[in-house]
């Protein structure tokens, strides 16, 4: 089955546990080992935010520059916005230290924004996206769970008519389904069915409509072949018209979508003999 995508892209870690030093070699003739080298840091700001974290409580060890990032002087606008950056880079790069920056930052600085902000949903929405993919990366289950908390967190910070409630409410769906899809526990799928039904129920003319729509008959689909339930079959293949029907030509998911609605299709004839 095609894995359900992530949806919205960043609006705009994870310590890095010291580097161990090398077992000690005592030699002949000499009164104690010598030193071992000092740990490389990793390039690049990502890498500078990622390796000086746990030393942020001591000013001293913070270069001036990063004052605003780490420590006590930090800003938690100058966080948001640099997290919001890196994010952007997530694509194109696979070096570790940006996410694990991008997470350090965005929790620093959503822990820093007050309640009734007006950017504390979408840090909190970027935040959720930096953990999920941190997951679909390394694997860590940890990593899905924190997803889906600071995604419920965003959710319920973002407000009823808001334009981003139905992306942030899908990418919650999305996170739910892949923990289903982890853990086989039910429960997750069907929550993140009845999450993604809501983002659905709110769409209007969002460019990525057809993408939620093909998550939830995706999510329909695989309760189906996990509990044999003709109506979430007959939901899976009305989900999946709706999404091709709504899909431009051009559409970069379209394939996916036309391969998913025949799936359905073929289950369907396969158990009823109707397409």
């Amino acid at each position: 089955h095609h894995a359900a995508r992530s949806l919205n892209a960043p609006s705009h870690a994870h310590r890095r546990a010291a580097r161990p030093h090398p077992p000690l070699r005592w030699r002949a003739r000499r009164a104690c080992p010598p030193p071992p080298p000092p740990p490389t840091r990793p390039a690049g700001v990502p890498g500078a935010i990622d390796y000086l974290w746990p030393l942020a409580r001591d000013p001293a060890a913070i270069p001036e520059p990063l004052q605003a990032l780490l420590g006590t002087a930090a800003d938690a606008d100058r966080q948001a916005n640099v997290a919001a950056d890196l994010l952007q880079q997530v694509a194109a790069r696979t070096d570790p230290a940006i996410l694990n920056a991008a997470i350090l930052l965005l929790t620093a600085s959503t822990a820093a924004t007050p309640h009734d902000h007006p950017d504390r949903a979408g840090r909190l929405s970027n935040c959720g996206h930096a953990y999920r993919v941190r997951f679909e990366r390394g694997g860590a289950l940890s990593d899905l769970d924190q997803a889906i908390v600071v995604g419920g967190q965003a959710v319920n910070a973002t407000s009823h008519g808001h334009p981003d409630r139905a992306g942030r409410l899908s990418n919650l769906g999305i996170s739910y389904l892949a923990r289903f899809e982890r853990s086989g526990a039910t429960s997750d799928l069907d929550v993140a069915i009845e999450t993604i039904s809501k983002a659905v129920d709110i769409l209007h003319d969002r460019s990525d409509r057809a993408a939620i729509i093909c998550n939830l008959s995706h999510a329909y689909l695989r309760r189906f072949e996990r509990a044999g339930g003709p109506g979430d079959l007959d939901q899976a293949i009305r989900f999946s018209e709706q999404a091709v029907d709504t899909a431009p030509d051009n559409h970069p998911g379209r394939a996916t979508m036309l391969s998913n609605l025949g799936n359905s299709r073929c289950q369907r004839y396969q158990r009823c003999g109707m397409l």
